[in-house]
């Protein structure tokens, strides 16, 4: 069989042979052959499941990847003429300097996956150092080289078996073919984000990682019909509409739950895709994000807080580490009590981290509004309220809505530089949104709400932690009509403790916990407060 486009077992042939099969299985007609009716119901449910796969695979589903896969190898093999010695004119394996620079890196990744999982591209990026700057006319950077990737390959490269070539070969059709390209392994590993389209060189990637936003100069899709190929892919999942000059952004999600933005021209100047993924921030428990030095009195603080059933913002810039302590902090809500999470989409996914919780997650849509769907969520007996990221004057206002009547307490997420940016902001939404015409009542309505900020932080290196953790105290007295209270600060490369906790909040905490909580609580507060 020999096709127009490429030469026999070429890439670009072996395409079309997967493509002319598939579609002949999709095309074909039973009906008309001479086979009983329960063999035509059998062709035709099949040829559904395949059809329903090939569209699952545009939204990262990784079962439909598996089984599309499987096909692929047996078409290849059938159709392509592909076996132990043809697949060496396909990929040069016994000859790797010969291979496509993205098959050395695949097959890089694949060996290390073998070993590790979905935790590949971090482990290599932690034995080889990727995440660490440096310096060109004194300048940081942060990226990962063509020479550097070769140079792991080439130490950890012993050839493969033909079953290995065989899977790296199906691999590298499927990401041309239906897949995303250049990143379609690389999204499928623990990583904090994905993006393109953001450099002077459009084409080429960026990953964040722990914090750290790191190039990849020597990955980059082939052209710019792929790269729009893959950004029309991301944001399928969930009927996000279609993107168009008109509507020159997409946000959504993909089915692992990351979250999607797409950009077009001419509202971008180029062609642009971010994906945010939380797997790391999943798998991580509190100790594991609190680092610095007096990490016990922070995880203190933050454990009474959260058991106190105290409403708490979480803080901080882009990526500066929100998200993953908010997971975090949930391990200490008390298992008794009921989850209800608001978002914009379903990024959090708390029911994997926590599967034996009573947890269940809302979102707006074109039908439902955000306002319609927190009203319900005060009827399906949610204890605490979390709302995934208050970005909006509306979510703002929902935010006061919920912290006063809604439920026991509510954990939300925002970008305030400082509290009293957060206080602020919560106000304005409220003048805004929330039918309040007086500054000071809408004031006193924020302070009355909210008790505590947590601030993240990051490090020009990546690392994130707790710059300080504030609490709001209403007072009548004061100019603002607050007081800000820092109980823990990070200052000068260390913890210093600044403040004790009100006795208000002490006395509203009390009356949350078991008798046994409150022992413990009483004794900690005399560890850190000595009295």
């Amino acid at each position: 069989m020999e096709k127009d486009n490429g030469q026999p077992y070429e890439i670009s042939y072996l395409i079309e042979v997967v493509k002319e099969q598939f579609y002949r299985i999709l095309r074909s007609n039973p009906a008309k052959w001479n086979i009983a009716k329960e063999e035509i119901l059998r062709w035709e449910s099949g040829k559904l499941t395949i059809r329903n796969m090939l569209k699952s695979c545009g939204y990262g589903d990784e079962n439909a990847r598996a089984f599309v896969q499987s096909y692929m190898r047996e078409f290849v093999q059938k159709y392509g003429g592909i076996n132990a010695t043809t697949i060496e004119n396909a990929i040069p394996f016994e000859n790797p300097p010969a291979m496509e620079f993205r098959v050395r890196f695949l097959i890089l990744l694949m060996l290390r996956e073998r070993e590790v999982g979905k935790q590949a591209i971090s482990s290599l990026i932690e034995q080889y150092g990727w995440n660490k700057p440096r310096y060109d006319s004194e300048e940081e950077q942060y990226e990962i080289t063509k020479q550097d990737v070769d140079q792991a390959f080439y130490k950890e490269y012993q050839g493969l078996s033909y079953e290995e070539k065989l899977a790296v070969l199906v691999q590298r059709i499927y990401e041309t073919y239906l897949g995303y390209g250049m990143i379609d392994r690389v999204l499928t590993m623990s990583l904090d984000g994905v993006s393109a389209g953001v450099s002077k060189d459009e084409k080429t990637i960026w990953i964040f990682y722990r914090g750290t936003t790191i190039h990849m100069p020597c990955l980059s899709f082939e052209s710019e019909k792929e790269m729009i190929r893959v950004c029309r892919n991301l944001y399928r999942y969930g009927n996000q509409g279609q993107l168009s000059q008109e509507k020159g952004y997409i946000t959504g999600s993909r089915k692992d739950g990351s979250r999607v933005v797409v950009m077009r021209p001419s509202f971008s100047e180029s062609w642009a895709f971010f994906v945010r993924k939380f797997d790391t921030a999943k798998q991580l428990r509190l100790r594991d994000i609190l680092k610095r030095d007096r990490r016990s009195e922070l995880e203190v603080l933050l454990k009474w807080i959260t058991k106190g059933c105290q409403v708490t913002g979480i803080t901080g810039q882009q990526g500066s580490g929100k998200t993953t302590l908010l997971m975090a902090m949930i391990e200490m809500i008390p298992c008794a009590y009921t989850i209800r999470v608001q978002e914009l989409t379903f990024e959090l996914q708390l029911r994997e981290r926590y599967p034996d919780r009573n947890i269940l997650s809302l979102k707006e849509t074109e039908s439902i509004s955000g306002q319609e769907a927190l009203d319900l969520l005060k009827k399906t007996d949610g204890v605490v309220t979390i709302l995934g990221e208050v970005a909006t004057h509306p979510v703002a206002s929902w935010l006061i809505q919920v912290s006063q009547t809604a439920s026991l307490f509510t954990m939300f997420t925002h970008h305030a530089k400082t509290t009293k940016d957060l206080i602020e902001g919560l106000r304005n939404a409220l003048l805004k949104e929330g039918g309040f015409q007086n500054e000071r009542v809408a004031l006193e309505q924020v302070v009355s709400s909210i008790r505590f900020d947590i601030h993240m932080a990051k490090t020009r290196e990546g690392e994130r932690y707790v710059e300080r953790i504030t609490e709001i105290i209403p007072n009548d007295s004061e100019k603002n009509g607050y007081e800000l209270h820092d109980l823990i600060l990070w200052e000068q490369g260390e913890y210093k403790r600044k403040w004790e906790l009100s006795k208000e909040v002490r006395t509203q905490i009390l009356k949350q916990l078991t008798l046994q909580e409150k022992q413990q609580f009483l004794l900690d507060m005399g560890v850190l407060y000595g009295n």
